[in-house]
């Protein structure tokens, strides 16, 4: 039997593996139980992430956006102070008093998982004042697109289900990812992410990431995804446009 690091399921995770790789390893999942609760174990739960938050901001506050790329703070090592602390609290209330003996090492998150936990945090207040004009949204639109070296205009990357609030270039883990962000006809907040990537191309597919829906692909070097916490067939459908467009 084939064994599975966890970096190689965590790029499974991520969509990043090559394609006879992530085939060998869905089949495994079928019928290896141990290995199907070791890629469950590298999945993020942001459930109680996004309920501590809740609970400690106000409502009327909108949420700000994570740390820019040239903002001092990378936005990764706010994500593993959250996400750290979110287990702490988990562990000590699960087992009283008891100091709980070392976690295995595993390796981190994906950069899809990371985004999904910035993403669960949006609300509907977060963007519903941003109203860019078309002046604006190229501006920014070029200004992602020069930093990444992606093949983004302001035209490729408008959709007919979605509102244009934003785009901007942040930092994961000193690798730029370029965020675009919507709000759908509901409200919902949506992001466009693109990151760079050495993976093949891979045609566009619908998942759940984090309890949010999302829609990934590649293509010529960059990896991208659309989501949100909005019904699956917009986020499916925003992404078809995207990918024939870009």
């Amino acid at each position: 039997m084939t064994t599975f690091t966890d970096e190689q399921l965590t790029a499974f995770l991520d969509g990043e593996l090559p394609a006879d790789v992530a085939a060998e390893i869905a089949e495994a999942l079928e019928r290896d139980e141990v290995l199907a609760a070791r890629l469950a174990d590298l999945e993020v739960d942001f459930a109680p992430i996004r309920a501590a938050f809740d609970a400690l901001t106000p409502a009327s506050v909108p949420m700000p956006a994570p740390q820019a790329a040239n903002d001092p703070a990378p936005p990764r090592r706010w994500l593993g102070m959250t996400v750290a602390a979110g287990l702490a609290l988990m562990v000590g209330f699960g087992a009283g008093f008891t100091v709980p003996r070392a976690p295995e090492p595993v390796a981190p998150p994906g950069w899809l998982a990371i985004v999904a936990s910035y993403q669960a945090l949006y609300s509907a207040e977060t963007i519903a004042a941003v109203q860019p004009d078309a002046a604006t949204q190229a501006a920014e639109v070029a200004r992602v697109a020069q930093t990444l070296g992606a093949p983004l205009t302001s035209e490729n990357v408008t959709s007919d289900l979605l509102r244009y609030a934003r785009g901007q270039v942040l930092d994961l883990n000193g690798q730029p990812l370029a965020q675009l962000m919507y709000q759908a006809a509901d409200g919902t907040p949506v992001a466009l992410c693109v990151i760079a990537t050495a993976a093949e191309d891979a045609p566009v597919s619908s998942r759940q990431i984090g309890g949010l829906n999302a829609a990934v692909w590649r293509e010529g070097g960059f990896a991208y995804l659309v989501i949100g916490d909005t019904d699956a067939g917009t986020i499916a459908t925003a992404a078809e446009g995207f990918a024939a467009a870009i």
